[in-house]
Order: C-alpha cells, then structure tokens, then sequence
C-alpha cells in the first residue's frame, strides 16, 4: 500500500523531530554508519554528548548505586584507574 503525502526527513530511520529532540538535550552528530535492520542496509546517524554538553543540558541529579561492582566492566579499578589489560580508548 502506497503512503500518501510526503514523507518526513530521516536519519537512519529516525524521524526529523526526533534528530531535533537529540541534539536539543547536547548530542552533536558523530558520522553515519551501516546497520542491518530486516535484513537490509540501513543508514544511521550517530550522536554522541561530551561532559561539558551533558553538564550544560542537564535537568536532574543523577546517581549511580552499585558502580563498583560494574566498574571492571568499563576497564577501571575501584579509584576509576585504567586496568592493566583495559583496552585503550576510540579516538
């Protein structure tokens, strides 16, 4: 069945408002990559907030309970120090 009217813009399957939402709360695009979504190649755009757009576009306090226990998980030790074997950040 053929949809009537024009279609919305997209990123990745994304509708536009939800592109705006994104970029309203601080993320900034980060590149596009290729997905598989139903079997077929799907465009996605990635989004990604750094600590200053994070601190400048949040509206609650956050607290994390149990993080210790998770903390290896990430690649840290129990003061956030890199573990010896951690694998070495994506730049």
């Amino acid at each position: 069945m053929e949809r009537a009217g024009p279609r919305r813009p997209r990123a990745g399957g994304r509708p536009a408002r939800l592109v705006g939402v994104t970029r309203s709360l601080g993320y900034q695009p980060d590149g596009w990559s290729i997905r598989a979504r139903k079997g077929r190649p799907v465009r996605l755009l990635r989004f990604r907030i750094d600590r200053d757009g994070w601190l400048a576009s949040r509206r609650h306090t956050v607290t994390i309970e149990g993080l210790e226990a998770c903390l290896p998980m990430f690649g840290l030790g129990a003061g956030l120090e890199p573990l010896p074997d951690a694998v070495e950040p994506m730049t």
